[in-house]
């Protein structure tokens, strides 16, 4: 019984564990388990997070899809650059297995599990070669399906950027840059455009999708998404739309729908597969122009809300940041439900900044209102220009919407 249902659920895609470890998952417990894997190894390794010196122009990448993921990627520089150092994210579930110049001459290399810094020996280069292959024990590629979403490093891409995705960080902006895309099979879907036997055109990132999905319209909106059972494809089908709902009353509330920081969800949206692997290491929502990868396990309008203002929120205000958004104001919120830290049995101090602008957050929402307070603070989180000290903003906060 056990057997014919993860069948009915990953038709060949779990199954070929067995013999293909680029496949979706495998047995909890096994060292290459995905929550197990990746948990263990970002439990142990560091993230990185470091813009790049250069900007690559094209991606040229061959993709074969076997037993494990083959890839021949080039990267293009469009007027040379002299840097000694070329740094690069590609997920650790990747073996280099060469660094060449436009040439074709090997390139020295470090690799750092998931970072790979390049040597230029003081050359001008125009372009990089990476060889690699491999597999990730969750974002699979194998010969029956694939599922490589955009955020993840599944090929070069340029600077440091964190591969941890447990608790929704993700905030960088990925540049337009020309993707030209081969593949050996037909049937794979992606946000850039059908050319040929594989892909071509500009976007911020590349997905690559390939297996048992199904592509429906609802209303706007086109679904990619994964029915493992038909209530989940029912939910997956509606939760675009139930989202921009959320994200319209939310800005209302806030008064930001005019503000730089309103954005409407891309038309085309990927589901990812509703697993207890992707639900708890791959959370959130991530947001392109061309499309967006989403969660509806754990996504909601102030997840995405968050994310953007992360985006455009000075470092010294991430505190404030946490607090505010770990309360999630709306209409329904009532000062009696909130809570503070300093009303707490035993509380001797503030262990944390977060903490403190917490309970000030909570102590000017029962002063001035919850909504007169979070617009104030939103507003306060997105300028720029506006350097006060956070504590002492929450302090000084007025009774009137600035």
């Amino acid at each position: 019984m056990c057997l014919r249902f993860v069948c009915a659920c990953w038709q060949g895609g779990l199954i070929y564990a067995t013999e293909c470890k680029g496949s979706v998952l495998l047995m909890q417990g096994h060292p290459e388990a995905a929550i197990e894997e990746m948990a263990g190894y970002y439990n142990t390794h560091e993230g990185k997070s470091e813009e790049a010196a250069f900007t690559v122009s094209k991606y040229a990448l061959d993709l074969t899809f076997g037993k494990e993921l083959g890839a021949d990627a080039r990267m293009f520089f469009d007027d040379g650059s002299y840097l000694d150092e070329y740094q690069f994210t590609l997920s650790h579930a990747y073996r280099v297995e060469s660094v060449t110049d436009q040439d074709g001459n090997p390139l020295d290399y470090i690799r750092d599990g998931d970072y790979i810094c390049i040597l230029s020996g003081g050359k001008k280069l125009t372009q990089i070669g990476i060889r690699y292959r491999g597999h990730s024990s969750l974002y699979y590629a194998n010969e029956k399906a694939c599922f490589l979403p955009g955020f993840f490093a599944y090929y070069p891409k340029a600077g440091y950027r964190q591969q941890d995705f447990r608790d929704g960080s993700w905030d960088y902006d990925e540049p337009e840059v020309l993707f030209e895309v081969k593949v050996d099979r037909d049937g794979m879907t992606s946000n850039v455009s059908k050319d040929g036997s594989g892909f071509r055109g500009k976007a911020e990132t590349l997905t690559l999708v390939d297996g048992f999905y199904h592509v429906s319209q609802q209303g706007e909106f086109q679904i990619l998404s994964y029915p493992l059972m038909e209530s989940e494809d029912e939910a997956s089908r509606e939760y675009p739309e139930r989202l921009a709902d959320e994200l319209e009353k939310v800005e209302e509330y806030l008064e930001i729908s005019g503000t730089d920081i309103h954005f409407e969800l891309p038309k085309k949206v990927i589901m990812m597969p509703a697993s207890l692997a992707f639900t708890s290491l791959a959370k959130g929502i991530f947001l392109y122009e061309d499309h967006a990868v989403l969660s509806h396990a754990n996504s909601d309008a102030y997840f995405v809300l968050e994310q953007n203002v992360a985006k455009k929120s000075a470092p010294e205000k991430q505190a404030l940041r946490e607090a505010f958004f770990s309360i999630r104001p709306d209409e329904k919120t009532e000062t009696d439900e909130l809570w503070r830290y300093a009303d707490m049995d035993g509380f001797d101090g503030y262990g944390t900044e977060v903490e403190e602008v917490y309970d000030l957050c909570v102590e000017r929402m029962k002063e001035i209102g919850v909504q007169n307070a979070s617009r104030q603070i939103v507003r306060y989180l997105l300028d720029g220009n506006d350097h006060t000290d956070p504590v002492f903003f929450l302090k000084s906060m007025g009774n009137e919407v600035k």
